[in-house]
């Protein structure tokens, strides 16, 4: 089952996210949205004790990058592991198949982001 699910105003989850087994991130390349990421993770590890979290990166041109630079980060601060959970490459197709109210995929199926 997967739960969409954001943090509280207070950092918490809701009852039924704090009981899942696995976590996923979705975050982007960009310095802040690692930080918010990274930041997210802290609050989650502290008031939940998770180990470990599987991290999707949006917009990627260097894909190993982006995750060792959070990775190291993350298990470093915060004895956190991180497992890479694949990534979606930049692409500026998927903001024409927004404007299109489609999802890239359909929109444009040969585009290196509908193949990731």
């Amino acid at each position: 089952m997967l739960i969409d699910t954001q943090l509280d105003r207070h950092g918490a989850l809701s009852s039924l996210a704090a009981q899942a087994h696995d976590f996923l991130m979705v975050t982007r390349v960009a310095a802040s949205a690692i930080t918010e990421a990274y930041a997210c993770m802290k609050r989650l590890h502290y008031a939940h004790a998770i180990p470990q979290f599987r991290v999707l990166i949006n917009h990627v041109q260097n894909p190993a990058v982006a995750f060792e630079n959070l990775s190291g980060i993350a298990s470093r601060y915060l004895a956190v592991s991180l497992v890479q959970a694949g990534y979606v490459s930049k692409d500026a197709r998927i903001a024409r198949a927004k404007e299109l109210s489609r999802c890239a995929v359909e929109a444009f199926p040969a585009t290196a982001a509908a193949r990731d």
